[in-house]
Order: structure tokens, then sequence, then C-alpha cells
């Protein structure tokens, strides 16, 4: 079980400008020929509508052109969200850096989040470890996890996850590393997590996040 606080005075995320014309929900194509962002953020401005918050336990905020999740405790799960809601069908791509001490930790995506007891989490550790997960009323199920398929102690990694249609898929710079089915959530908000382990002083730092329709 995590312990999870719960995150406040969340505000609404400014959605980017969809220069190539498509409409928000899908269905125009992006520059590159894939599919329009429903939204992205570069994190260069810090008013885009992230959660900015600081407490004895951490942080969550912009840095440095970056999202930035702190945590100084053992075994504590930290998030941030968008407050754009109702995302359903929906793919995920992030770019996240392990700057912190805390090797053991584990950092990615959340989506279909419905309330701070119920939704999906999919992320990966510099240790090699994945997982793909659950909270349902505030009780944690981990649908599938991993040791042996990500690479491990990367610079960076490009993180992508699949979120919906019934089903959760996480790539990692562009390898599909594990899948499940699930229908628990079918639509609600994203955000971004770090959690600890036995390790404390977890930093990680996100960038260049996009969300997109799945076809």
């Amino acid at each position: 079980m995590h312990n999870k606080p719960v995150l406040v005075s969340l505000t609404l995320l400014v959605l980017a400008a969809l220069a190539c014309g498509g409409n928000i929900g899908g269905g125009g194509e992006g520059g590159d020929g894939g599919p329009a962002p429903l939204f992205k953020d570069d994190f260069s401005d810090s008013n885009s509508g992230w959660d900015d918050t600081t407490n004895e336990n951490g942080s969550t905020g912009y840095q440095d052109n970056e999202y930035v999740i702190t945590i100084n405790k053992t075994d504590w799960f930290r998030w941030g969200n968008a407050s754009e809601s109702g995302l359903s069908d929906i793919h995920l791509e992030v770019t996240v850096r392990n700057t912190g001490a805390a090797q053991d930790a584990t950092f990615g995506v959340i989506c279909h989040y419905v309330d701070s007891d119920n939704y999906y989490y999919v992320g990966i550790g510099s240790d090699g470890y994945h997982v793909i997960a659950k909270d349902v009323d505030g009780e944690d199920e981990t649908l599938t996890k991993g040791t042996d398929k990500v690479a491990e102690n990367e610079d960076s990694y490009t993180l992508g996850v699949d979120c919906g249609n019934g089903k959760l898929v996480l790539y990692v710079n562009g390898k599909k590393i594990d899948s499940v089915e699930d229908d628990t959530f079918t639509t609600g908000k994203v955000g971004l997590f770090g959690w600890t382990s036995e390790d404390a002083d977890l930093e990680v730092r996100f960038d260049d996040f996009v969300v997109t329709a799945l076809e």
C-alpha cells in the first residue's frame, strides 16, 4: 500500500495551440503526419496549469523548463495532474530523467484519473523495473510488472503509454515493454508521478508531454 497525499489546487492546464488545425478530441494530423495532439506541454510556461506545491515530504512543480517531482520520504507516492478531464482512449508520451539519489525509484504517467483513489498508473525505474497498476477505492492492484525489459541507468527515457480500448500498453524508447487488458476506468484526467521504495531523495524531471487520441 502506498501512502498517497491528496493533491490540492489543481488548475486548468492551458491547451497548447494546435497549429496544424486538429480539433480537441482527435481527428486532425500533426505536422509530422501523425495525429494532432489533444494537448502538449514542454513546461517552459510555469503558468500552464500543472500542480506546483511543496511540503515536508517533497514537491511538484516547474524548474528549468521541466516538470520536477521530488520526494524525501521512503515508500511515498507523489503526483501532479492536468485538469483537463474526460480523456478517453489516449496515447501519452513524455521524456523523463531520474536525477535524484534514489535509484530504486519508480516514475511515470497516470491516466483515466477519476479521483485520488481511482486511476491507472504506469511507470518504470532506472533499475530496470516496470509496472502497470491501478488504484480502486484507494486499494492498489498490480496488473503486471517485471524487471528485465527496461534498460538500466539510461540518461533519459521516452515513456509511452496507450490507455484505452480496454487495454494498457507500456513503451520505452519506442519499444513495447508490456501490456494488460483492463477496463475498470474508461475516462478521466492524466498526470505524472514519482514513487520511492527503500531509498528516499527522489528527483525526476519530465519534459515534452504529449497526449494524442488512440488510432
